[in-house]
C-alpha cells in the first residue's frame, strides 16, 4: 500500500476521482501525491521564500521543511487511468499513451520496494521504475470489473 514509513511522511487514503502525480519523496522514495496537494504546497513554499527569512529558513533547511507533500496510500486492487505517459516509457512497456492499470504490491518483504502497476499486456512496473511526474486518475478503489466500466463511463463525460 505504500512503499514508504508512515512514520516519516504524512499519508492519506486515495479517493477515487482523485488526480494523483508519481512524486520524489524526502525519502529517496517515488509514490504518489495528490496534484492539489502539490499545488497547495508548492504556493506555501513560494509565500515563505517571498521574505529574508523564508530565504534563510529554505536556505537552513535542506530539504525544504516549510510545507510537505503528503503521500497518497493506494490500495492493492485499485484502478488507475495512467496519463500522458512519455513516448519512451510507453515504448518500453509496449503500451499507449494512456492506460488503466491495477496498482498491486509484489511481495510483502520488508525494506524493499514493492509498490507496483499491472499493466494491460500482464507487465508489473514498480513505481521506482517510472518517471517522476506520471499522472494517474484513480478510476476505483477495488478491481470490480462493473465499477471499472462505472468509473471510465463518468470519466467520458
Amino acid at each position: 500500500m505504500c512503499d514508504y514509513s508512515p512514520h516519516s511522511i504524512r499519508n492519506r487514503l486515495a479517493e477515487e476521482g482523485e488526480d494523483l502525480v508519481l512524486h520524489r519523496f524526502e525519502t529517496g522514495s517515488f509514490g504518489f501525491a495528490s496534484a492539489a496537494d502539490l499545488r497547495e504546497c508548492e504556493a506555501k513554499n513560494e509565500k515563505a521564500s517571498s521574505s529574508i527569512w523564508g530565504v534563510m529558513k529554505d536556505w537552513l533547511l535542506l530539504p525544504r521543511q516549510s510545507a510537505r507533500v503528503p503521500t497518497i496510500c493506494v490500495p492493492p486492487g485499485a484502478q488507475l487511468l495512467l496519463r500522458d505517459i512519455p513516448a519512451k516509457v510507453q515504448a518500453s512497456l509496449y503500451i499507449r499513451a494512456s492506460e488503466v492499470a491495477v496498482f498491486t504490491e509484489l511481495h510483502a518483504r520488508r525494506y524493499r520496494f514493492r509498490d507496483a502497476l499491472l499493466l494491460p499486456n500482464a507487465t508489473r512496473v514498480l513505481l521506482q521504475d517510472l518517471p517522476e511526474g506520471l499522472h494517474a486518475v484513480v478510476l476505483s478503489m477495488s478491481s470490480d470489473a462493473s465499477s471499472k466500466e462505472e468509473a471510465l463511463a463518468a470519466r467520458a463525460s
